[in-house]
């Protein structure tokens, strides 16, 4: 079924995982789950085909496994059913990386924003981290707007260090400039945008940011004593 799934014989995993059944063969989370691959992507795929193999993977315990889990989040958003795909990711207990990106995915295929609640702000900084490592800095920006405020320092910073190696001026602008707002009052961030200009050949603004970040700490240091 593997085999055939990845030749793109998407009928055929179907109709063996069909005839699975009616012998009386058994199944397991592997076959269960590339058969949920080959429904999401079928001319079959409907919210009641999928609920039918839901109810498979209840009887059969599999709906805890995380790659039928996957696979089910996948096939139900492929049919706009944004209550059931929610209803599997939720249920499971412990969900990893790849369960939350199948959530973003599905949010994502039907024009939902990420919901700040599930605690995924991790999984951006990460993918953002990602892009700008491999020079997507303009895709990591996009990304970064949709991080919640008070996570968006880190994401700068990191964003910052990408545009460093990259020099990407004009993406660093930017990320210098948000870093500036959220935290005018945090020396470090303002030495990381001196870094930033300096790595970039801007001598004067870096000067410039280390001057305020040494002021900010002097301050600081003050205000404490």
């Amino acid at each position: 079924m593997t085999s055939l799934l990845r030749c793109g014989l998407i009928n055929d995993v179907i109709e063996l995982f069909g005839l699975m059944i009616d012998v009386r063969i058994g199944y397991d989370e592997v076959s269960l789950s590339s058969t949920l691959k080959a429904l999401a992507v079928s001319a079959f795929a409907s919210c009641t085909s999928c609920m039918l193999l839901h109810c498979h993977a209840l009887k059969s315990r599999f709906e805890s496994d995380n790659a039928v889990s996957c696979s089910l989040i996948d096939a139900y958003s492929r049919s706009g059913e944004v209550k059931f795909y929610r209803q599997v990711f939720n249920q499971l207990s412990l969900p990893n990386a790849i369960c939350f990106t199948s959530i973003i995915s599905a949010l994502a295929r039907n024009g939902i924003r990420m919901e700040w609640e599930w605690n995924v702000w991790r999984h951006y900084s990460c993918k953002i981290d990602l892009m700008g490592h491999v020079g997507l800095l303009h895709e990591a920006e996009q990304l970064l707007k949709e991080a919640s405020r008070d996570r968006k320092s880190a994401i700068c910073i990191s964003m910052l260090r990408s545009c460093r190696i990259h020099q990407n001026e004009q993406v660093g602008n930017r990320a210098a400039a948000t870093l500036m707002n959220l935290d005018p009052d945090d020396p470090a961030a303002w030495l990381q945008a001196s870094s930033f200009y300096s790595e970039i050949g801007d001598f004067d603004s870096a000067t410039r940011f280390r001057e305020v970040a040494v002021a900010t700490k002097i301050r600081r240091d003050i205000g404490h004593s």
